[in-house]
């Protein structure tokens, strides 16, 4: 199809040529590149996508990826995620051993001294073991956390993937 008159589909039914034209689509004008910067238009376009894409980047996730990379090694954050780990044991024993008490006074049991300070001792150790736990698995996860950032192994699909 060349020259500026041709039309765009030919139909040749029983020896007549008819013109198709889809509605609602503007006719055909050859010189439509032209006018808008011919063969290199496309490159342009190209380009220009290529380089606002690159500026959302930049505005986006740089910043986002600053931060993460200024906190590789820092021990602020391993001490605010123990800090964070260990409190949330320390509650969750805190709400078990009222829970227990409340148990043992509606069955009207009353430990005496003796048996109050054993289980004292257990609840003791076994939170103690808990906590020690929590911080340990808290400072393994922020240190492979780290070693992603620095492999730049940090995406959502390796995030979820440790998850399961």
């Amino acid at each position: 199809m060349s020259g500026e008159g041709d039309p765009i589909f030919e139909v040749e039914p029983s020896g007549s040529t008819e013109t198709y034209t889809p509605e609602g689509q503007m006719d055909y004008e050859p010189t439509y590149l032209n006018s808008s910067g011919g063969k290199n238009q496309a490159s342009r376009n190209q380009a220009k996508l290529a380089r606002s894409e690159w500026d959302d980047y930049k505005t986006r996730f740089v910043p986002i990826e600053n931060e993460l990379i200024g906190q590789i090694g820092d021990p602020s954050v391993y001490r605010e995620n123990v800090g964070r780990a260990t409190d949330s044991v320390s509650d969750t024993y805190a709400t078990g051993a009222g829970e227990f008490e409340r148990n043992m006074s509606r069955y009207g049991v009353q430990p005496n001294a003796e048996e109050k300070a054993q289980t004292e001792r257990q609840y003791g150790l076994s939170r103690a073991t808990a906590m020690t736990e929590a911080a340990n698995r808290t400072r393994a996860s922020v240190k492979d956390r780290e070693m992603q950032l620095m492999g730049g192994g940090l995406a959502p699909s390796n995030l979820r993937s440790q998850q399961g």
